[in-house]
């Protein structure tokens, strides 16, 4: 029925543009409404990301088999920067050639996954609508948007597609498997998780992520921190090693150091930090 994903709050008004926003501390992503047909794309590569080279090289290994490859974090830990390399390699992975377009979908932490059927077909015929007939099933509204993306990639978009599903939790995996039966014809998939519930649900080949290196969590603090902060290398050394490479807390760190005027303020900081880690191992 004409109007129904709008009741139902699946319509995303706004422009084609892949936007970001910040809220509670961490980078949410969100994609607004095609308003004419065209390839999608990847959100845009976070500002500060840094490192994980060595991931992203073999994401370009995997990736060519057209199976599905997942990244979760170590011990399913939040924050460890999954989606910060999904969008990385999604990005690097078109500026390089090696996909024509990027449908992405998430955080999928629900099975909410009429709002990602629409948003995914309006790419190929904007303006599209749920079918208003009750005897349509959701398999059918995925098979037919299957048919759209397919053919807007073999029109207008020729190459290969990548398929983003982020951030899947276990509610999630039915709305998965949706977007999947949904995906462009031999579209390769990457799945980031916390949940190996979700690995084996979905049957994913696991990429285990794990937190930054030193080097990286310090090359990520400098890359956020001013020119003119009073916190010196070994600062940033020691703030590196009390994050214990957890790119999140690194980035609120950062934050923190931006309102810092002298170094005996960075020493109180890092101070307060210290204790609080103390804390915890206590």
């Amino acid at each position: 029925m004409p109007g129904d994903d709008r009741d139902r709050g699946l319509h995303i008004g706004g422009d084609a543009e892949i936007s970001r926003s910040l809220l509670a501390g961490r980078d949410i992503y969100f994609s607004m409404t095609p308003k004419e047909r065209g390839c999608p794309r990847p959100p845009r590569k976070p500002e500060h990301f840094t490192g994980r080279e060595d991931y992203m090289a073999e994401l370009k290994r995997r990736l060519g088999t057209g199976g599905a490859t997942a990244i979760t974090a170590v011990h399913g830990a939040g924050g460890l920067g999954k989606t910060a390399l999904a969008i990385a390699y999604a990005n690097l992975a078109v500026d390089e050639e090696l996909y024509s377009c990027v449908f992405w979908a998430g955080p999928m932490r629900s099975g909410d996954v009429g709002r990602w059927l629409i948003h995914w077909a309006r790419h190929a015929r904007p303006g599209y609508q749920m079918p208003g007939k009750p005897d349509v099933s959701i398999e059918q509204v995925a098979d037919e948007v299957r048919a759209l993306t397919s053919a807007l990639v073999g029109e207008k978009c020729p190459g290969r597609a990548l398929v983003v599903l982020d951030d899947v939790w276990p509610g999630g995996v039915g709305a998965a498997r949706l977007l999947l039966r949904a995906a462009p014809t031999g579209s390769d998939v990457l799945i980031t998780t916390r949940s190996r519930r979700v690995l084996n649900a979905l049957d994913c080949d696991p990429l285990e992520i794990k937190p930054l290196t030193q080097d990286e969590s310090v090359a990520l603090l400098r890359s956020m921190t001013p020119k003119n902060t009073p916190a010196d290398e070994g600062h940033l050394i020691r703030l590196a090693q009390l994050m214990r490479g957890h790119p999140l807390a690194l980035k609120l760190a950062a934050r923190m150091l931006r309102n810092v005027l002298t170094r005996a303020e960075v020493e109180a900081l890092l101070e307060s930090y210290e204790a609080v880690v103390h804390g915890r191992a206590r």
